[in-house]
């Protein structure tokens, strides 16, 4: 489908702020929220709008990407720059056609400020040029979040033409990884070996995100098993999530339909396909909560106890070995990587 640019109006306030909302919550789940939805909705219909420029990227009359602009008189200013939840990483490039647009209209230098932990946000502009000029510790913003104040520079490099700049994220999941039997470095390497890029590992439990050409997961959990044997000798069990579906997935957080008792753990497990349940669900014992099977993915609770993870046990009873199973937090660290 075409992607098309065009200045906002009155008339798209309320799509504007819906985005904005839900971006944030979606991106940016370690800032507090500092204004109630109606308030934000308010301020994009009588502040943003008429008093910025505002561009929306739009995808066969949706609003998928929204960009705000303004000038002091010194420096361009990127205000806001956001993409719909669920569009991000699908090869559209909707923050990249963004960006050159901010790029074309406004004076260098230009400026942005971007949260600390944003990594992503944070990779995406340093790759257009950007560098980070300041830091600041959250007491300047009303978030109280720590930030960074990005610039680009009259000589900064152009903005990338390169496909790479536009490839979608990926998350691939390695089953039975740990620090004793695969370094985080030389998983690194096979990945890169495998001809994906801007390889990063996440935490030392088999997490390695990566760039890569729209292909299908079951491809890609090929490449990757067959360079870790060529690279380490040895290859690990491999499941891959587009980044994109893991967003939807922490934006729907499907474990706020079900009874979590206070203090447990929330688990994901990842399957290759659907596979029929060998236990009957939901399930409950020691403990822990196997709600279901929902798609490829299956969620658990547990209360940790002397017993230790016997939650595993019931997970592998359920769907059989070829699964590998993750915190919601790692899930969540994964999907920002």
């Amino acid at each position: 489908m075409t992607l098309l640019l065009r200045a906002a109006s009155a008339n798209d306030a309320g799509a504007v702020a819906q985005l904005l909302l839900d971006s944030r919550r979606a991106y940016q789940p370690y800032a507090p929220t500092p204004h109630p939805d109606d308030d934000v909705r308010r301020w994009v219909a009588e502040e943003l709008i008429p008093g910025k420029d505002v561009t929306v990227a739009t995808i066969a009359g949706r609003i998928v990407g929204v960009l705000a602009t303004s000038d002091d008189g010194a420096c361009g200013w990127i205000e806001q720059l956001f993409v719909l939840p669920g569009h991000l990483g699908t090869g559209t490039g909707i923050g990249s056609r963004l960006l050159a647009h901010a790029h074309a209209t406004l004076r260098r230098p230009i400026r942005l400020y971007t949260f600390e932990p944003n990594t992503r946000a944070r990779r995406f502009y340093e790759r257009h040029g950007y560098r980070a000029i300041g830091f600041g510790d959250g007491s300047g913003n009303e978030e109280g979040c720590p930030d960074v104040l990005y610039e680009l520079t009259p000589d900064a490099a152009a903005l990338p033409t390169s496909e790479e700049s536009s490839m979608p994220r990926y998350i691939a999941f390695l089953r039975g990884v740990s620090p004793q039997n695969a370094r985080s470095a030389d998983l690194k390497q096979a990945f890169e070996h495998a001809g994906y890029a801007n390889v990063r590992t996440v935490l030392a439990s088999g997490n390695v995100v990566f760039d890569a050409r729209s292909a299908a997961e079951s491809a890609l959990e090929r490449r990757a098993e067959a360079a870790m044997q060529e690279v380490l000798g040895c290859s690990f069990y491999t499941i891959v999530r587009a980044a994109r579906s893991l967003n939807d997935l922490i934006a729907a957080d499907p474990f706020a339909q079900h009874a979590v008792p206070s203090g447990a753990k929330r688990v994901v497990s990842f399957l290759r396909a659907p596979v029929e349940p060998k236990l009957a669900l939901p399930f409950e014992a020691d403990g822990a909560r196997l709600f279901g099977l929902f798609g490829r993915e299956a969620y658990t609770c547990y209360l940790p106890s002397e017993k230790g993870p016997v939650f595993m046990q019931f997970i592998e009873r359920a769907f059989g070995a070829n699964v590998t199973t993750r915190t919601w937090e790692t899930v969540v660290k994964c999907a920002r990587a």
